[in-house]
């Protein structure tokens, strides 16, 4: 998916177009455009008034300042038409009338809507779009314990925005497998393909030791400390378990946005905390 900045596109062609009817003839001295004519400079951008005149140097200068980007906004469209258009003007410009040029530019504006017939495209809306742009949902810190759960959240918040609720359900869940391998660490076991009540029940056993004989190494306040936020973990892993990752995993029902974005905060408050003791 590429993300693009129409409002430059319009403003571009906008500037073109009104450039078009100028050098026709089409515009009353009034209502010409300052830019073009340079006049506070004392550089027109054409040698006359004749419709057969040629550009002037600045003339040229404003051509390419005003097609030379707009040629490179449209690379990542694939407009190669247009691009090709674009380098045609730029090739003529020095020897074109000003109704050769006319006749460029409108060429030029007919293929980028061509093109651009060709294409799908996807609008968001601002809050849509400021979710589907989040580098890191739930902050750097978050971002640099559990890159991998990071990147699945930015899935997910993806997801949401485009109004995949269950594909982004399953990204959360998979952000949640990443804590599930940490806290499984954390305990001295390993987490891999095995189901979450298997490698819940072995942490639950672990933890239950824990409380029982104490931390190997640690004094009381470090152990109470640490079994807190590894009892916590334990159950919130096991309320996403019984509550979505189930469901989601087995294709049980589906998600609306509402139910995800819901699913998506809570396990990105869940890694937020957990990157506050652990990491990758």
């Amino acid at each position: 998916m590429i993300k693009f900045d129409v409002r430059l596109l319009i403003v571009r062609l906008s500037h073109i177009e009104r450039f078009e009817k100028e050098l026709c003839g089409h515009l009353r001295p009034e209502e010409r455009p300052l830019e073009p004519q340079m006049k506070s400079l004392g550089e027109p951008l054409w040698a006359n008034d004749s419709s057969a005149a040629l550009t002037t140097e600045a003339g040229r200068k404003w051509i390419w300042a005003t097609i030379g980007p707009l040629m490179d906004e449209l690379k990542p469209l694939g407009l190669t038409a247009c691009q090709l258009e674009i380098q045609h003007i730029w090739n003529h410009a020095d020897r074109w009338t000003r109704l050769q040029l006319a006749d460029g530019f409108a060429a030029l504006r007919w293929k980028v809507a061509a093109e651009l017939n060709e294409k799908f495209f996807l609008f968001l809306d601002k809050q849509d779009a400021e979710l589907f742009e989040r580098e890191e949902p739930f902050g750097s810190q978050m971002a640099g314990a559990f890159p991998s759960a990071n990147q699945e959240l930015k899935d997910a918040a993806q997801c949401i925005s485009l109004g995949k609720g269950t594909a982004a359900v399953f990204h959360a869940m998979r952000a949640v497998e990443i804590g599930i391998r940490v806290v499984a660490r954390e305990v001295g076991k390993s987490f891999d393909v095995q189901q979450w009540n298997d490698i819940l029940n072995q942490i639950e056993s672990v933890l239950g030791e824990w409380r029982r004989n104490g931390i190997p190494g640690l004094l009381k306040p470090d152990k109470d400390a640490k079994l807190e936020y590894l009892s916590r973990a334990a159950a919130e892993i096991g309320y996403f378990k019984d509550g979505w990752r189930n469901y989601v995993s087995h294709n049980k029902r589906p998600y609306d946005t509402l139910e995800a974005k819901s699913i998506y905060e809570h396990v990105g408050s869940f890694m937020k905390i957990l990157s506050e003791h652990l990491s990758e």
